[in-house]
């Protein structure tokens, strides 16, 4: 406890002057110290994320590139998009399934074709047909399965593997759906030139 230097009087806390002799108790204290103060209290620990049902985990980058490709990226995943996505399961797997079947069914009409093999020129056309578009139906069809298998697993636990791995199978069936869209308006342009030139040239 610090005792005043006139009077040998016991100060109170924090005091700035003696209460006894009156003297001020600053111009005795060394310079660069003030009335001694209280110790300050320790800062509250930060508070705890309250439980909303949102991932906000680290987010890891291919090796080789910086974060600073993606620059600040938002991970959180809330609620309703876990529900949105859960109720999108169902009809993701409905129509994989359904091109699925229908290009199993392409390709053993277009193997039952050429094992009868009659000799009929549009018959072979038509087993030509079915077989391209049996490979279109099941380059689109494999994405959606996977895509439907992401959401089948997910649960909050897992949500941010379910929802990259979705999100990886979303890409590739949209590319693959470009480029056969692409090629699709190709063969439809040559069609059409075809078609015009030889109605040119016959006239």
């Amino acid at each position: 406890m610090e005792t005043c230097p006139k009077c040998g009087f016991s100060l109170p806390e924090n005091a700035a002057d003696c209460p006894r002799c009156g003297i001020i108790l600053q111009k005795f204290r060394p310079p660069g110290q003030g009335a001694p103060t209280a110790a300050e209290p320790p800062l509250p620990p930060p508070a705890a994320a309250e439980s909303t049902g949102v991932y906000a985990g680290p987010r890891s980058h291919p090796a080789g590139e910086s974060a600073s490709v993606y620059g600040p990226v938002a991970t959180a995943i809330t609620e309703p998009t876990l529900r949105s996505l859960d109720s999108l399961r169902p009809w993701v797997n409905f129509l994989g399934g359904y091109l699925l079947v229908v290009a199993v069914l392409m390709l053993v009409g277009a193997v039952a074709v050429m094992v009868l093999d009659t000799g009929q020129r549009e018959l072979g056309i038509a087993a030509l047909v079915y077989l391209v578009d049996a490979g279109i139906l099941l380059a689109l069809a494999f994405p959606l399965k996977r895509s439907g298998k992401a959401l089948e697993g997910m649960s909050q636990a897992n949500a941010p593997l379910a929802v990259e791995e979705f999100v990886d199978a979303q890409a590739s069936f949209w590319r693959r759906a470009g480029w056969l869209t692409l090629i699709s308006l190709a063969f439809v342009v040559l069609a059409l030139v075809a078609v015009f030139g030889l109605g040119i040239a016959g006239s």
